[in-house]
């Protein structure tokens, strides 16, 4: 891992050691937009598929009880990793694990779909978003669903003390140009301490 990637690791690792996953603003008992997109792609159940910056996120969990069968989980954070294997007990084997910082992420395999819900944002450069969208070209197949959620432009400005970039849909399709619309759809999030954050979720499809 690259200089760069090392400190986020560390970062993220304190975040995740010093609070449970109950009390992170991102938090969501029943992740009800993101299984909605991901049920509206009509993919099936041994369709593959990687989440991105998933951490402790409940998606995993309600994937793998819908009978998803290829899952990747990737986090820079490799106690998130610990956490979230720890949840699963012997069910972990049947996913795959990856820690990686998402901009050195080198895909060995394509996926049908690609979800990120609370990373994309943290990449605050141009030089940044683009290596991710050339990243997720190389990860899918031709056709392939790609769906980020992340902050809209009413949501906030900084994000566990990290400043992040905000979005609409129309800037998002620009970023990730080689992907079709499909859909998005705005949510205000209630954080476990009761806060508001605006979120725009975005299903693109890959240009075949």
């Amino acid at each position: 891992m690259s200089e760069q990637g090392e400190i986020r690791r560390q970062y993220w690792d304190e975040i995740y050691s010093s609070r449970p996953a109950e009390e992170m603003g991102w938090h969501q008992d029943v992740p009800e937009i993101s299984l909605s997109l991901i049920r509206s792609t009509g993919l099936s159940r041994d369709a593959s598929i990687i989440d991105i910056g998933a951490g402790e996120s409940s998606l995993a969990r309600h994937l793998m009880d819908s009978g998803v069968s290829q899952l990747t989980i990737l986090d820079v954070s490799e106690k998130a990793i610990q956490k979230s294997r720890e949840l699963f007990k012997e069910g972990a084997s049947k996913i795959r694990w990856i820690t990686t910082d998402i901009l050195e992420f080198e895909p060995d395999q394509e996926y049908e779909l690609w979800h990120d819900r609370a990373c994309f944002h943290f990449l605050t450069s141009e030089g940044e978003t683009s290596k991710y969208v050339e990243i997720t070209r190389r990860a899918l197949v031709p056709g392939a669903y790609l769906i980020i959620g992340t902050f809209s432009l009413e949501g906030p400005m900084k994000c566990s003390g990290l400043p992040v970039k905000r979005y609409d849909h129309e800037s998002l399709q620009k970023i990730f140009f080689g992907f079709k619309l499909e859909s998005y759809v705005y949510l205000d999030h209630k954080t476990p301490s009761g806060n508001s954050q605006n979120y725009i979720f975005c299903l693109f499809k890959a240009e075949p």
